[in-house]
């Protein structure tokens, strides 16, 4: 029996845990003992408890720099990682302490971390075997200085390299306080001896990685969720998953002037303004719904440009339209739409629709966007390059027996 250490430290929302619950369950099946430090414990009950999975409050990473301070917009992943902690070394080598501490009162015989630069950092010089879990561009190449994040956005081309350097310079001051070893490569924070996208390789930001790298791509989805009981009416199903944002009410006013069965699970969204919106064909769901029904039923889906919903829509070959916000959302964006298989918000090209009611007619009346979904679809689940969960679980098991 191995004592696995799971972890996640930053990011929000469902997308750091669900990835990992059939995972927990097969170490579980295997009778290992299975922790995860969360970082919102909250989100964490509801997904975790039904396993019987024991959790922890991660340690608090460093406060994120205000916005005045972060020299926005974002180039790099070290540009990102300064801003939200290591600015102020010694709050981050606070929180390095509390890791070290969680590692020697578990005793983990393999820690998988979930965008956790700092649980990595604090391992750095251990012989405990390390696993990195993510979404493609936080695995950025091996490159100093580390590559743009968004490159088709275009950037001053000795940022990243500014970046890179103040980042390493960040970390050192850290080790320094912490007694770790110097650290002279930044993949220090973001890789381990292997790494899991946690995505399909079709929207990986950086294709072509090494032997280090797979992709696990598991459409798990809430435990719980509830049936979707779709409104009556004519036209293709339409499902929502929206928080609040500045786009949020110029696409309710759209999906309600379009009159197509619609179904939105909004959490974060007044019952005010749900009210308003509801309609015979614009239902709201107050409870999380059962998603692998949802891709099955619905047509089409327009939600934020998270990568869970985007993973289940393109596993069950359905067409978006997607909301972006902050530089991830982009990134998901972008991917999607350079597959063909749905539109963004706001926009990568002019000619993709002059507002949201444009974007959305085009995506109910055009069939290609529907017509690539279902390819990509096929491809991904047949594809040789997602390793299978039971294969990753004894490769995963062999990495704490070589450290034994």
């Amino acid at each position: 029996m191995a004592n696995i250490l799971f972890t996640w430290e930053r990011g929000m929302g469902m997308g750091h845990l669900l990835p990992h619950l059939n995972l927990i369950r097969e170490f579980q099946s295997r009778q290992h003992r299975v922790l995860f430090a969360v970082r919102n414990r909250a989100t964490a009950e509801t997904i975790l408890k039904p396993l019987g999975c024991s959790m922890v409050q991660a340690p608090k990473p460093g406060r994120r720099l205000s916005c005045s301070d972060r020299n926005l917009p974002l180039s790099n992943l070290p540009q990102m990682l300064y801003n939200v902690g290591f600015h102020d070394h010694h709050e981050t080598a606070s929180a390095v302490r509390a890791w070290q501490h969680l590692y020697k009162s578990f005793k983990p015989d393999l820690l998988v971390s979930d965008f956790s630069p700092t649980a990595l950092l604090a391992a750095h010089g251990s012989d405990l075997p390390r696993v990195a879990f993510g979404l493609g561009y936080l695995f950025p190449p091996d490159e100093e200085p580390m590559p743009p994040m968004c490159p088709w956005a275009g950037s001053d081309p000795a940022k990243p390299r500014a970046y890179h350097e103040r980042l390493l310079g960040a970390v050192n001051r850290v080790a320094a306080l912490t007694g770790l070893p110097r650290v002279d490569r930044l993949t220090v924070l973001t890789q381990g001896d292997r790494n899991l996208i946690s995505s399909v390789q079709e929207l990986d930001s950086h294709p072509g990685r090494s032997a280090s790298f797979c992709y696990h791509y598991d459409p798990a989805t809430f435990p719980g969720g509830v049936n979707p009981v779709w409104p009556e009416g004519p036209g293709k199903k339409i499902f929502g998953y929206l928080r609040p944002s500045t786009h949020l009410l110029p696409l309710l006013k759209a999906l309600q002037l379009r009159g197509c069965p619609t179904l939105i699970h909004a959490p974060g969204i007044s019952m005010k303004l749900q009210k308003f919106f509801t309609s015979s064909g614009l239902q709201f769901a107050p409870q999380p719904l059962n998603m692998k029904l949802v891709r099955e039923t619905c047509n089409l889906a327009v939600m934020d440009a998270t990568s869970g919903s985007i993973g289940q829509m393109l596993w069950g070959g359905k067409p978006m339209l997607l909301l972006t916000g902050n530089i991830d959302q982009r990134i998901n964006g972008r991917k999607v739409w350079e597959s063909g298989t749905g539109l963004v918000w706001p926009p990568f090209s002019p000619d993709d629709g002059k507002s949201l009611a444009d974007c959305l007619e085009r995506m109910l009346s055009e069939p290609a966007w529907t017509a690539r979904a279902e390819a990509l679809s096929v491809r991904i689940r047949n594809s040789d390059s997602t390793v299978d969960r039971t294969c990753l679980v004894e490769t995963l098991e062999h990495l704490t027996k070589a450290a034994n």
